[in-house]
């Protein structure tokens, strides 16, 4: 579990895990060291007369550098050793969380990447609230998993030195101690092992069913809100939190159990030991024992925090290696990605007209969506497309966008197949607007220049003006800077429209497509629209696919299609 746990840890960072491991066995010898010079700060300050293993250690430690053990120089060393120790677990600490939420940053960061690169069919097939699960909870897990395990190892190397200090000092209450814990983990490992990895399971399920829900709950207020089921939603995600809930504060008990059991245990120990001294020695012998008791109090009661905090440690990496495994598999999998077969950097503009020569394709290599279709988007002409809905349509400019790949056929533009266009500068020629408009939670302005963020105010401003926006943003309190709500619920329909056309237009694209794009309109903003944007496109490449025939006086070419096949050209 561990040995799996570091090479996740090195796999999903480029930090040197050595370095911070060094860092953690040089504060913790500090932490031991401080402790050791209790015994024979206190030995000075009493004045006695015998001295233990470590104050006879300290001071040969002295005397070899020909200094005196005195108070004063006791008490220097001891401030020097705690000050370092202090900056070292500072240094440690900030060590160990930049390793482990690099990690999360980094992961988060990839992941999205995977997903704006995934293959668009494969991507709609995935649940958009497990995707958002394992982009933000599951590495936040992962994360935390990995701090758990730098605090394990910093455990593993801290309790030897601590139980050396015990043993240095009483080897009778050192061994109940060893053989206390000992006890406790030998018989709670394999329980706890395999029930912690069992909670991370469930955590894992239960969080991208819930994200998955609630994603879902939030795209369909509106439909939720008119159906009245808001009740039985509610009260279906209630039952996966309460489970969840109970799960998790099930773990969150038995994972801090082990702390107050071996406390209690030294305590015994301790208690044993005084009446053991006081029947046998008599109590004026405590004061001879004064300083080591006195470290060793300290030192126990920090062994056992620290043997209580590495079976939790070692819990938590149990529970959050699921997560863990999760996301390393997602970042090192060989994911397909929207990539074409050969980079050219010389393509600059659309030069010529887009064909589409015998193509098949289908979604689930079944029935052919589009079958042996052969067209020509005629360069600098306006090209309309007609079909009822599932006649194909939409499929023939998902090829366009090349968001899929043809089975057979090709798609030229001038002499060059598509498919060996550099993907980012193929697109980067197209303006496209659907029905389905989606707009950022941003304001107008950075909504008409989303694709190009250096683009002045001025331009937008113009571009607004030419398709009739502008007077309606004027109007507006906040005008350009207005925030037009999650995906522009604060505008209407037609509102929402022309600002999806601006963002087409704002580069001056060499084709734009309009994929349906006034058919939701009412009669006469649909006119209004279509009217500026040919306006905007006369002598221009516009491909428009539309079951609306108000639109074919702007043609140049129709084409009908219907069941994946041309029947008309």
């Amino acid at each position: 579990m561990i040995k799996e746990s570091i090479n996740i840890a090195t796999s999903l960072s480029n930090k040197n895990l050595a370095y911070i491991i060094f860092i953690i066995i040089l504060s913790v010898f500090f932490e031991s060291f401080g402790f050791a010079m209790i015994v024979p700060l206190m030995e000075s300050m009493l004045n006695s007369k015998s001295s233990s293993p470590i104050g006879g250690f300290i001071e040969n430690l002295f005397g070899y550098f020909g200094v005196q053990a005195t108070i004063i120089n006791i008490s220097i060393l001891f401030a020097l050793i705690i000050i370092t120790k202090n900056f070292l677990v500072v240094y440690r600490e900030y060590l160990r969380s930049n390793f482990a939420y690099d990690i999360q940053v980094n992961a988060t960061n990839e992941i999205m990447d995977s997903y704006f690169n995934m293959p668009f069919g494969k991507f709609i097939k995935n649940k958009h609230g497990e995707m958002l699960n394992n982009a933000i909870t599951e590495t936040a897990n992962c994360s935390t998993g990995i701090l758990m395990l730098l605090q394990l190892i910093t455990g593993i190397i801290t309790v030897p030195l601590f139980i050396l200090l015990l043993f240095l000092g009483s080897p009778a209450i050192t061994f109940i101690m060893i053989f206390g814990t000992g006890f406790i983990y030998f018989f709670a490992r394999k329980f706890l092992n395999s029930y912690s990895q069992d909670v991370g399971n469930k955590e894992i399920e239960f969080n991208q069913n819930i994200s998955s829900e609630v994603s879902e709950n939030i795209s369909a207020m509106r439909h939720i809100r008119v159906l009245g089921i808001k009740n039985i939603l509610i009260e279906h995600l209630f039952s996966k939190l309460k489970v969840l809930k109970n799960i998790l504060v099930k773990w969150a008990v038995i994972s801090v159990s082990p702390s107050p059991i071996s406390e209690s245990i030294l305590v015994i120990a301790m208690v044993f030991y005084f009446i053991f001294v006081s029947i046998n020695y008599g109590q004026d012998y405590f004061l001879e024992i004064l300083p080591v008791i006195s470290m060793m109090i300290v030192v126990a009661f920090k062994t056992m925090t620290q043997l209580s905090a590495l079976l939790k440690s070692k819990m938590a990496i149990e529970r959050f290696l699921p997560a863990m495994r999760l996301v390393n598999t997602i970042l090192n999998s060989k994911s397909e990605k929207e990539v074409c077969k050969n980079h050219r950097v010389d393509f600059n503009y659309i030069d010529g007209d887009i064909i589409f020569n015998d193509v098949i394709f289908s979604y689930d290599n079944k029935k052919n969506h589009i079958n042996n279709v052969s067209l020509t988007i005629a360069r600098n002409k306006t090209t309309v497309l007609m079909g009822f809905s599932g006649s194909g349509k939409s499929t023939i400019i998902d090829l366009l966008l090349r968001l899929y790949i043809p089975n057979s056929g090709n798609i030229y533009c001038g002499d060059l197949d598509i498919n060996e266009i550099d993907l980012k500068s193929w697109r980067s020629k197209i303006g496209y607007v659907s029905q389905d408009v989606f707009l950022f939670h941003a304001t107008i302005e950075d909504n008409i220049r989303m694709a190009d963020t250096e683009i002045p105010p001025s331009q937008v401003k113009k571009i607004a003006k030419m398709i009739g926006l502008d007077e309606f943003i004027m109007n507006l309190p906040d005008g350009y800077k207005t925030v037009v709500g999650d995906r522009g619920a604060m505008l209407s329909g037609g509102q929402r429209q022309r600002i999806s056309i601006a963002r087409a237009l704002i580069n001056s694209p060499d084709i734009l497509i309009l994929d349906e794009a006034t058919s939701a309109l009412d009669q006469e903003t649909a006119a209004d629209i279509n009217k500026n944007i040919f306006s905007l496109m006369n002598n221009k490449t516009v491909f428009v696919v539309s079951h609306k025939k108000d639109v074919l006086k702007y043609a140049d070419i129709i084409i009908d299609i219907d069941n994946g096949k041309l029947i008309n050209n």
